[in-house]
C-alpha cells in the first residue's frame, strides 16, 4: 500500500511540474471580433423564397465577405428574377455599394443555393450600415435590410432609417 501511495504522489508531482511549466497566456484574443450571425428572408406570397446568411460585424474595407444566399421558386410558374446584395448608408444618404447582382430563371419547383462574395471597397470608411436583400418576384421587387459594422471601432446601435426605395432603384427587374 505504501508503494501505491508514492507511485500516485509521484505522478500527481509530474502533472503539476508539467502545468506549472507550460507558458501562461491571456485568454482574451485582441483584433478578432466576434461574429454574430443573422438571416434576412423573404417569403412572397405568389410562392417565392430567398434567404441570405451571413454575419453583422467584423466586415474590414478592401475584404471579400461570404454570404449564404437560397432562392426557392415555389410558384406554379418559371420565375425570372433577379436578386441583388448592396451596402447602404442610412438616411438621408442615397449612396448604394453593390456587393453581388444575379439574374436567374428558375422553373416552378426548383431552386439554388450557394456562397456569395462581396467585395467591400478598399476606401469604404469605417461605421454601420445597411445590407439590403433585393429580389425581383414574379409580383414585384421585395427588399430586407439589416444593420452592418465595418471595420473596428464601437458598434452603436442604429435608430435610424434605410434608403429602401433607393436600394430597388439600384436593382433592376431582369
Amino acid at each position: 500500500m505504501p508503494r501505491r501511495s508514492f507511485v500516485c504522489a509521484l505522478c500527481a508531482f509530474t502533472v503539476l511540474s508539467l502545468l506549472a511549466a507550460c507558458p501562461q497566456t491571456d485568454n482574451a484574443t485582441p483584433n478578432v471580433a466576434e461574429h454574430s450571425p443573422f438571416s434576412l428572408d423573404i417569403q412572397g406570397g405568389d410562392g417565392t423564397t430567398v434567404s441570405l446568411d451571413g454575419y453583422s460585424d467584423g466586415y474590414q474595407a478592401g475584404k471579400t465577405e461570404t454570404m449564404r444566399l437560397a432562392v426557392k421558386n415555389n410558384t406554379g410558374q418559371p420565375w425570372n428574377g433577379r436578386v441583388c446584395v448592396q451596402l447602404l448608408e442610412p438616411v438621408p444618404s442615397i449612396v448604394v455599394i453593390s456587393l453581388e447582382q444575379e439574374e436567374f430563371d428558375l422553373p416552378s419547383g426548383s431552386g439554388f443555393e450557394r456562397d456569395i462574395a462581396g467585395d467591400l471597397p478598399a476606401d469604404l470608411s469605417s461605421g454601420t450600415y445597411g445590407l439590403a436583400l433585393v429580389i425581383h418576384t414574379p409580383t414585384g421587387p421585395a427588399t430586407s435590410v439589416t444593420t452592418v459594422h465595418v471595420g473596428e471601432g464601437q458598434r452603436q446601435p442604429f435608430h435610424g432609417e434605410w434608403p429602401w426605395t433607393v436600394a430597388v432603384e439600384a436593382c433592376p427587374a431582369p
